[in-house]
């Protein structure tokens, strides 16, 4: 019984004092307003690249409705997708998919 009683004592100590998550520093409202503000003008830089780099490709492959073996490689080897300043092309049109733009 004693056993038991030990067990929830120590139980009682590891909530009371345990797992404590660190405070968060307090954000200057300057600085993450600054940040929004370029992290929406790069958003809208690579939407504009993004936008032009597709329609590049349409040209490139035809408005057919089948794109022709090697094409793709060609263009991309001619024309490297736009690099986006956090994820990349590839999580960007994942998301634009899942979007529906």
């Amino acid at each position: 019984m004693e056993f038991l009683i030990l067990i929830g004592l120590l139980w009682l100590i590891g909530a009371i004092f345990g797992n404590k998550t660190p405070k968060v520093p307090p954000v200057d409202p300057k600085v993450e307003a600054e940040a929004r503000a370029n992290a929406a003008r790069w958003q809208a830089a690579f939407d504009e690249k993004y936008k032009r780099w597709i329609e590049q490709a349409l040209t490139f492959a035809g408005q057919r409705r089948w794109i022709p073996k090697g094409t793709a490689k060609r263009f991309l080897a001619s024309h490297p997708a736009p690099k986006h300043h956090e994820t990349g092309v590839r999580f960007t049109y994942l998301s634009d998919c899942f979007r529906g733009r």
